[in-house]
């Protein structure tokens, strides 16, 4: 009598990887073009806890740029560079599944049918968890300057409220490239849209399908990092203003499990990436922090004009 083995049903680790990267190179390369290059999602090699980024402050007005006298032979004083270093934390990430191998046998699927779906499983679950803690990061940077926040929560947004929300960008207010809100917040407007027979918002027309928010794209999802104390944010970003770098190669390993009853599939991935946003730098001192820590206005400070930053807030009802 033949008796199985574990040849029979194996975990191939090589499609776990596999279908992971295929699955998240298919959902970034949809996401960096949906998000209008706000909100993105690349990989780069940074080894560390932390990656540090040095750049040179913007000159003032006027100072390269001076009036000169053709009969002057006066000295003159030259203008110095200033450094700026910026800190990007690094999270560490892991997923681990298991299921019987009975389970599998009984539906007739083999090894590698396990590894694919844990593959694109882990895959589907990281993005969800990336997009998420990038909008922590932003809620927490943004909110660290009380400027670049508007509304107490207890009133929705109306047409009059994106003037101030604009503003804030001053004369940079063409950067601005997504909105980020709630379902309840998009659904609003709309409904403030058509009761005021806006028949035509900013140049977009309601009839032709366009949304009412004056021609910019809008992400919607109810994430709950958009929650404030009072109220969900409205968030309005920047080109490039939310960055998950995938920093360490992803691995994957799996196998069967003796010593119970039934024996056991399983398999686990494991990842890192860095969080960049536009012109905060990460202060805290905690290493891989959670998305809790990252949503703390405490744990971010500006480095950079507020108007070239990541984006400003409008809180609201949603």
């Amino acid at each position: 009598m033949a008796t199985g083995t574990k040849t029979d049903f194996v975990i191939n680790n090589e499609i776990a990887s596999y279908a992971y990267m295929e699955k998240l190179t298919q959902n970034v390369e949809a996401f960096n073009g949906a998000s209008n290059g706000t909100i993105l999602l690349t990989t780069e090699s940074l080894i560390g806890d932390f990656e540090v980024e040095d750049f040179f402050a913007q000159f003032a007005d006027g100072t390269l740029s001076k009036d000169r006298d053709p009969s002057s032979t006066s000295d003159i004083t030259p203008e110095k560079m200033s450094q700026i270093s910026k800190i990007n934390p690094k999270v560490n990430k892991y997923s681990y599944i298991s299921m019987t191998l009975d389970a599998f046998k009984k539906k007739g699927w083999t090894g590698d049918t396990f590894s694919m779906l844990a593959g694109e499983a882990a895959a589907e679950h990281s993005i969800r968890e990336k997009l998420n803690t990038l909008i922590a990061s932003g809620m927490g940077a943004i909110q660290s300057e009380a400027t670049m926040v508007d509304g107490d929560g207890l009133s929705e947004i109306t047409y009059a409220d994106f003037p101030a929300l604009f503003a804030k960008f001053e004369d940079q207010v063409g950067s601005v490239d997504l909105f980020v809100m709630t379902s309840g917040a998009y659904y609003a407007l709309m409904g403030t849209a058509v009761a005021e027979k806006l028949m035509n918002v900013a140049g977009y027309t309601i009839n032709d399908g366009a949304n009412p928010t004056f021609g910019i794209p809008v992400l919607v999802t109810n994430s709950p990092q958009l929650a404030m104390t009072e109220g969900n944010a409205i968030m309005a970003l920047t080109k490039g203003a939310l960055v998950g770098v995938d920093s360490e190669v992803v691995s994957s390993a799996g196998g069967i499990v003796r010593g119970q009853e039934n024996l056991i599939i399983e398999s686990q991935t494991e990842y890192a990436y860095s969080i960049r946003v536009k012109g905060y730098s990460y202060t805290a001192v905690t290493i891989s922090p959670s998305a809790v820590v990252l949503g703390t206005d405490t744990s971010w400070t500006s480095v950079a004009a507020l108007q070239n930053t990541c984006g400003a807030i409008f809180n609201g009802i949603s």
